[in-house]
This record gives structure tokens, C-alpha cells and sequence, in this order.
């Protein structure tokens, strides 16, 4: 199927918010150019304790699994698994469970179940320094890490139609990748308005990303849709609970 990293990234992506059958190869969407870009950063993260919400996740047209996602008060919890038909073919599971104060992440645990064999991960958070097991690393320029639970709830928080295009650095089984995200526009998404942002990953694996929020003050991740290479994976926002 996939290479287990290249997949374990994908699969992190569709449960962002809240994960990981093909379109023609074409370059990555241009995002608005704002040069140069600077580090996005918010006051708070824009997650609500007791907000719960869950996705569906397709491929092709076809189900292949639901991603959820819980917020308590100092942690956010994310599940994502294939459902029975596909897992029938292959079974993925995979669980992210990051802990956050009220700007950013502070540590993170991570398990990826595939086909029966599962790997665990852990990444702590110091500043611009991150330690992922035995790996010591430095994010670039001194800028912090995120986890992609913590990167949504930036993104949810500094999403507005004026606000300007910039990037985070995402933390991931000791590899640093950069979110480069451009500008919001407002875009009617099935007769409900919503801010659309376009956003690149940078990294062993690059990938395009595209997120809607709702146009309210919740900013509601209602879909996203994640490509790279030969995948092609849509996450629809089913329900929400606070």
C-alpha cells in the first residue's frame, strides 16, 4: 500500500482538525504571496473544553473511515480508524493525544496501529526545542513546534478575512515540517459562508491542504482535503458537540 511514513503524515493531517485512492500529478496550488511570510501565532488556541467533533473520511467517493476529535481542559485527544469494509483490506488506526497550555503544545503521545502492528511516539516541547525519544531538535529561526492538534487550534484562532498569510512548523515523529497558509477568503460551502484557506506541508512527505471554517466566531473546521502525490483524501465535519 503506503509507506508507513508517508501515510502515518497523512493520517495525522485528515485527524487534524482535527490521515490517509488518484488525480493526475500536478504541481502544489500557489499560495497568495505575501513576502516574506512570517510565524503565525495567536493569543489562545481556538479550541472550547467539552468541544467534540468528528469527521467523515473519504476517498474516491467511498468511505473509508471517521476521524474524531475531544478537547478538555489541558489536552486534546483525536482518533482516527478505517471502517469494516476497508479494514477488511487493511486496518489503520491511529490515536494523537497532545497536551496544551493556552498558546501552543507542551507534549504529545501518539499511536499508529497498522494491520495489527502498532508504533508509539512522543514528543515534549521546549521552547524552540523539541525532544522527540532520544532525537534533540531545534525548530528554525527559534520559532516554536506544533503538534497538528495545537496547528488547527492556531489556525482556527487567527483565521479572519484580513489576516495575513504566514506558516507554522509542525512536529512529527522527530521530523520537522512546515505549514506554509495562505490568506483566508470567504466562500460559500453548500449554502453556509465560510473562510477557505489553502496551506502547503513541507517535508520528507509535501502535500496540499486545504481547509474551510465556518464563518462564525467557532470557526468549525467543516472540510478539508488532503493530496499528495497519488492521495487524495476529503474530511466532511458530521457533528458537533460543546
Amino acid at each position: 500500500m503506503y509507506r508507513v511514513p508517508a501515510m502515518r503524515s497523512l493520517l495525522l493531517l485528515t485527524a487534524l482538525a482535527a490521515c490517509e485512492p488518484t488525480l493526475p500529478r500536478k504541481s502544489l496550488p500557489d499560495l497568495v504571496r505575501q513576502d516574506p511570510l512570517s510565524a503565525i501565532s495567536v493569543s489562545a488556541l481556538g479550541f472550547t473544553p467539552g468541544e467534540q467533533l468528528t469527521w467523515t473520511v473519504t476517498a474516491k467517493g467511498f468511505t473509508i473511515g471517521r476521524a474524531d476529535l475531544a478537547v478538555g481542559d489541558h489536552e486534546i485527544h483525536s482518533r482516527f480508524e478505517t471502517g469494516k469494509l476497508v479494514s477488511a483490506f487493511a486496518r489503520v488506526r491511529h490515536e494523537l493525544t497532545t497536551v496544551v497550555d493556552q498558546t501552543g503544545a507542551r507534549a504529545a503521545t501518539e499511536i499508529l496501529e497498522v494491520d495489527g502492528t502498532a508504533s508509539h511516539h512522543s514528543v515534549e516541547f521546549q521552547g524552540p526545542r523539541f525532544l522527540a525519544g532520544a532525537k534533540v531538535g531545534t525548530i528554525p529561526d527559534g520559532n516554536l513546534g506544533h503538534t497538528l492538534h495545537s496547528a488547527l487550534g492556531v489556525i482556527r484562532a487567527w483565521a479572519a478575512p484580513e489576516a495575513k498569510a504566514g506558516f507554522l512548523y509542525i512536529v512529527h515523529d522527530g521530523e520537522v515540517y512546515r505549514l506554509d497558509v495562505g490568506r483566508p477568503y470567504v466562500e460559500d460551502l453548500r449554502g453556509r459562508p465560510t473562510l477557505k484557506i489553502a496551506a502547503r506541508i513541507k517535508g520528507d512527505v509535501s502535500a496540499s491542504l486545504t481547509i474551510w471554517l465556518s464563518a462564525s466566531a467557532d470557526h468549525l473546521p467543516l472540510r478539508l482535503e488532503i493530496g499528495a502525490e497519488d492521495v487524495r483524501l476529503t474530511a466532511e465535519l458530521l457533528e458537533t458537540e460543546a
